[in-house]
């Protein structure tokens, strides 16, 4: 082979070489270009989606009625949701870049409220701060808040919600006003219904001593049955005073019962010896019935017992016409031990379902009309309720 054809055959060889060379290198290329275009659109996928992503956050924050905020570490507003307007009638752009204790009534608050965040493990709800409205008012805030951590755990910020609550803030001053004020009126009431029953009472007094010694004197049919309904308005009177001062004396909680030794039978033959003279002039039986195992005393507050039994057995013997009243007293088994049992039994008119639910109530009167002529203050049963379950007792009717 000639010097020529060699030459020629190794340019070939070159050639072929450099030619498979470039092809390769082509076909890298075109490989690396696909790999970068396929992760141009799949960054540019993502890119779209982080921006969807982005829109709908805002969108979400800005739609809540709590207002978002977040802080850096030395309290300057990087971002806050555009609710912001509605809660302190700044806009965005007015509130970030600014620090936030800017806009607190009072300063202190702020070390106050990271102190608090640092107490409950950087995570607090439902804390109450005050902010300044733009108009100058004052915006009672509840927020929740917690601590923004890096990697490291190092604090860089501090995000978290707030929440209106101004009116909710004015609605409980004026209910703690209002039952101040309530409380006042009711210590006032108290204080006049002391002090009139006792000014009442004491004329009444002198009218019942000297109706009572009127009585002893000589009089003709007359002039007696005038004094009989004096004496007997001026007791009910009397009685009327006395129920409306110990109302008041028990919703004041200013009664103080006393506990002492009671002799049952002396107690319950009282009552019945009250009643007696009443009873007998209607026609009616005054029954008492006590159980042989009844222990001749009971613990009990003696004025207050006597004055429940002698209201129970007075109601029964005014509303009966004829038949009988029954005072039966025993004892029963219960859950807690041993207790009294109390019954007032008479064969009077009754009352209606209707009343009976409304009966221990105060200043509530049957609407029989067989009680409207003895009706009187309403408020017997209703004391006797209170006093009974100042007792640790019930009360009830059948």
């Amino acid at each position: 082979m000639s010097t020529t054809w060699m030459l020629l055959t190794v340019l070939l060889a070159m050639a072929g070489i450099a030619l498979l060379l470039w092809y390769q290198k082509k076909n890298k290329l075109h490989h690396i270009q696909e790999i970068i275009e396929q992760h141009a659109s799949q960054y540019a996928a993502i890119e779209s989606k982080l921006s969807r992503a982005e829109k709908e956050l805002k969108g979400v924050l800005n739609n809540l009625q709590d207002t978002y905020y977040r802080v850096d570490e030395e309290g300057k507003l990087l971002f806050v949701s555009s609710s912001v307007t509605e809660l302190l009638g700044y806009t965005q752009d007015e509130l970030c870049g600014h620090f936030i204790t800017e806009f607190y009534t009072h300063p202190e608050q702020r070390e106050l409220f990271l102190q608090a965040l640092e107490n409950n493990d950087g995570h607090i709800e439902q804390y109450e701060i005050t902010l300044r409205h733009k108009n100058g008012s004052t915006v009672w805030v509840s927020t929740n808040a917690r601590f923004l951590l890096d990697d490291n755990n190092a604090n860089i910020g501090i995000e978290g919600t707030g929440r209106d609550t101004t009116a909710k803030k004015h609605a409980e001053d004026s209910l703690i006003q209002a039952k101040e004020q309530a409380e006042q009126a009711n210590r006032a009431k108290t204080l006049f219904l002391a002090n009139m029953s006792h000014e009442i009472r004491t004329p009444m007094n002198g009218i019942v001593g000297f109706t009572n010694l009127l009585l002893q004197t000589k009089l003709n049919d007359v002039q007696q049955s005038y004094v009989d309904t004096i004496n007997t308005s001026v007791n009910d009177l009397l009685n009327i005073v006395n129920d409306i001062l110990d109302f008041s004396r028990i919703e004041s909680g200013k009664l103080e019962l006393q506990s002492k030794a009671v002799d049952i039978n002396d107690c319950l033959a009282s009552v019945i010896s009250l009643f007696s003279a009443t009873a007998e002039g209607k026609k009616l039986k005054l029954i008492f019935q006590i159980s042989s195992n009844l222990p001749n005393f009971i613990s009990a507050d003696p004025l207050r017992l006597r004055q429940i039994i002698s209201n129970l057995v007075g109601n029964a013997v005014k509303f009966t016409e004829q038949g009988s009243v029954t005072l039966n007293v025993k004892t029963v088994e219960t859950k807690v031990g041993q207790e009294l049992l109390i019954e007032i039994i008479d064969t009077g008119p009754g009352i209606s379902e209707k009343d009976k639910a409304n009966l221990f109530e105060s200043f509530t009167q049957a609407n029989n009309d067989i009680y409207k002529h003895n009706s009187g203050t309403g408020l017997g049963l209703a004391i006797s309720k209170q006093l009974i379950e100042l007792m640790h007792g019930s009360i009830g009717v059948r």
